[in-house]
């Protein structure tokens, strides 16, 4: 009997441990496919990374295309104000005609005049290349 009882007690454990093993089995595929969902999970973390750095690139090259086109576009506007003012238009009259405000035009008459806009009168006024107006030298 006491040999039954070793017996009984040795399979007991090799039941027990054989459990044990398939749980942890179980356990480790469990763990493992938690592991590969989370992956899945967090791989398109690096494309939306990647795709709002694309965007935020893409606007700031169209925000400098347009503030590079608008500050060319209101050079212009501030060239024509000095060819106004130039012809003798005062400043009130400048600004009744344009829209702007009395403050706009005589700040617009103090920034230096680009001599790379072409004008209606022939584009004149520059005859010097310094940038400067040259008195008698616009149509």
């Amino acid at each position: 009997m006491a040999g039954t009882a070793r017996t009984t007690q040795v399979r007991a454990r090799e039941r027990a441990r054989t459990r044990l093993a398939d749980t942890l089995a179980a356990q480790r595929e469990r763990e493992k496919a938690n592991e590969d969902d989370l992956a899945a999970f967090f791989a398109p973390d690096d494309q939306i990374t990647s795709a709002a750095a694309a965007r935020d690139a893409a606007l700031a090259d169209i925000a400098r295309t347009h503030d590079a086109a608008a500050s060319d576009a209101h050079q212009g506007q501030q060239n024509c104000v000095h060819q106004l003012h130039h012809r003798g238009l005062k400043v009130d009259d400048i600004a009744t005609l344009t829209g702007w405000s009395t403050t706009a035009i005589r700040k617009a008459l103090r920034a230096r005049p680009t001599t790379n806009t072409t004008t209606t009168n022939g584009g004149g006024g520059d005859v010097t290349g310094d940038g400067d107006l040259v008195e008698g030298s616009v149509a």
